[in-house]
């Protein structure tokens, strides 16, 4: 008694709306990975622009991180307002932020920057997943 391969085929259809979500998806978890890493390989040339001791340095990225706890509020708010305007305004906010960032006349603008950066970058993230 064998099953007709034709009955265990699931046909999976993406609607316009995931069609347009999708891309959009794509590119946060890209530059999710990527912000992770990159913060480590620019270091050494944080360090030098704006002048840090390793103690400084080592403060720099924790004070970053620490942005990733508070992305879990950000991402409960998707369960009032709904995950679409929640990703929509955490990519955006994202990538303000990290522009903005290239322009930091000191290292406290740029763990600001950062730091809130990757609160929306995590949001982002977790929103896009759930």
């Amino acid at each position: 008694m064998e099953a007709s391969s034709s009955s265990a085929k699931v046909k999976f259809r993406l609607n316009e709306r995931q069609k347009l979500l999708m891309p959009l998806v794509m590119i946060g978890a890209f530059f999710e990975g990527f912000d992770f890493m990159v913060i480590n390989l620019a270091l050494p040339f944080i360090t030098r622009d704006f002048q840090l001791n390793d103690q400084t340095a080592s403060f720099t990225l924790s004070a970053v991180a620490v942005g990733t706890l508070l992305a879990f509020f950000v991402v409960r708010l998707a369960d009032r307002w709904g995950r679409r305007p929640i990703f929509l305004w955490s990519v955006i906010l994202y990538s303000f932020l990290s522009l903005i960032t290239a322009f930091s006349p000191n290292i406290e603008f740029f763990i600001a920057c950062q730091f809130f950066a990757r609160v929306f970058l995590v949001a982002c993230w977790a929103v896009g997943f759930i």
